[in-house]
């Protein structure tokens, strides 16, 4: 909060500098009361039928107008560049990507033509030489590998803060896709989380082989053939709900199951998995719906579909929140799996309505395509972004409940940003054939998703390790 209370007192300073930390605690506290004294005014506009109370989240907007700005020119100066480029924010779609990334730049140490640096506040705890070891180490990976696409990687989990992305060997984790398993083990496959079938830790394999994800897949794509099969030759209008639902959720389901199979401690239950899958969906449809209305009344249209990014990613996390903030699930694969869940039901049921709207005001015959493109790029949009946001938000609260001073923490900060940023993109005009896009976008998810199941690896065997005494415990 004294971020945020700084940004009015120093409200008349244009020639300064202020940090990273600075700036993102105003930007933050500034969304919070913005949000809350929006949720307000809506309240009371419905209760009294009148929209003479639209003026409160209007007042505030224009009483930060001047801090904000002084702030943003400060910022632009802690990176030794000039203030004046804080005009890029009015350049549509390319000015504001460069404008965001400009402003999560880390704050030049040394002393620059505007002063210098906030030493004595909390903005810079590391010290230098932690930020020079870090240089190093980046130059020290680039010379390792001429790839450039291990260079591309190393940057992103960098900039991500989900530390490095060590080689993946895919043939070994999805040596049980093709393997053949009884039905027995198929039936019991989901019998874990409970008190009585979560395995002891030593029991625990480091390594995850999932492939129960994949036949559920190619079970549902077989009955969605069948009820498209049905439908076409028997023009019988009582399949197309079947065909709606089956469709979209077969590739949601398909990878929330994949990230269950991910989740080694196996201290999930079935229950828990349907229940953050329908009611995670579900709910935070509800909030980003809400959170649409509140930003409909400050007309920010001009954003165009990207506001979705905005809009969508806090009402997916507010969910996560609501729904399972239970201190028992400690892990990063635990929130892997939760934010998989609510992010593959946020993502079933806008398709199944996307389609069902194509089928009431367009053509019928646009379902099914609308269905398959969506089914496609499931596992490159939602999904992944609320795993992501999960995954960190696991790894800071720890075993305790979550918080709201895990928000503030840089980590899920950055991951936070990164989702906003994939999914503004995601849905920016580029008019690409094929939807080409999703390849760059969905590669920078999974890298980061990947880092993360690494990260959830590496945490489970320091459990193991610990069990076993061969660690002493901190």
């Amino acid at each position: 909060m004294k971020q945020f209370l700084k940004g009015f007192t120093r409200l008349r300073d244009f020639k300064g500098r202020s940090c990273r930390k600075d700036f993102w605690m105003f930007v933050l506290f500034s969304i919070i009361i913005f949000y809350v004294s929006s949720s307000f005014t809506f309240l009371l506009a419905n209760m009294f039928k009148t929209d003479f109370f639209t003026f409160i989240p209007k007042l505030y907007l224009l009483i930060i107008v001047l801090p904000s700005v002084a702030l943003v020119v400060r910022r632009l100066h802690d990176i030794n560049m000039q203030g004046w480029l804080g005009l890029l924010i009015f350049v549509p779609i390319f000015g504001q990507i460069v404008m965001i990334l400009l402003l999560i730049t880390e704050s030049d140490l040394d002393k620059n033509k505007y002063g210098y640096p906030e030493l004595d506040s909390d903005c810079i705890r590391q010290k230098k030489n932690r930020i020079i070891d870090f240089v190093r180490t980046y130059k020290i990976d680039s010379q390792k590998s001429k790839n450039p696409i291990t260079e591309i990687i190393n940057f992103i989990t960098k900039f991500s803060l989900v530390g490095k992305l060590n080689n993946v060997n895919f043939g070994k984790m999805f040596s049980g896709v093709l393997k053949k398993h009884p039905q027995e083990e198929e039936e019991e496959y989901f019998s874990v989380g409970l008190r009585a079938t979560t395995p002891q830790i030593m029991n625990v394999s480091v390594n995850p082989k999932p492939w129960f994800f994949f036949k559920t897949l190619i079970g549902a794509i077989l009955i969605y053939f069948l009820l498209y099969l049905g439908w076409k030759l028997f023009d019988s209008i009582i399949l197309i709900p079947g065909l709606i639902v089956t469709g979209s959720f077969a590739v949601p389901i398909a990878i929330t199951i994949f990230f269950h199979e991910i989740n080694i401690r196996n201290n999930v239950s079935l229950y828990q998995l349907i229940r953050m899958f329908f009611l995670g969906g579900v709910v935070s449809l509800i909030l980003s719906l809400f959170l649409f209305q509140i930003t409909d009344m400050f007309e920010l249209n001009w954003l165009g579909a990207s506001i979705a990014g905005i809009v969508e990613e806090p009402g997916k996390i507010m969910a996560l929140f609501l729904i399972i903030n239970v201190r028992k699930y400690k892990y990063i694969h635990n929130g892997l799996l939760f934010g998989a869940a609510v992010g593959a039901g946020f993502a079933a049921f806008e398709s199944a309505g996307y389609a069902l709207m194509f089928g009431i005001y367009g053509n019928e015959e646009l379902i099914p395509q609308v269905i398959l493109l969506r089914g496609i790029l499931s596992p490159f949009g939602h999904i992944v972004w609320t795993s992501m946001c999960g995954a960190v938000l696991w790894k800071i609260k720890s075993d305790k409940r979550l918080q709201f001073k895990d928000l503030k923490d840089k980590r899920f900060i950055r991951i936070l940003l990164v989702a906003i940023l994939l999914h503004m993109i995601w849905n920016l005009p580029i008019g690409l054939s094929y939807h080409l896009h999703a390849i760059p976008l969905g590669f920078v998810a999974w890298v980061i998703i990947l880092a993360l199941i690494q990260r959830g690896n590496e945490q489970i065997k320091e459990e193991k390790d610990l069990v076993a005494g061969t660690i002493k415990e901190p």
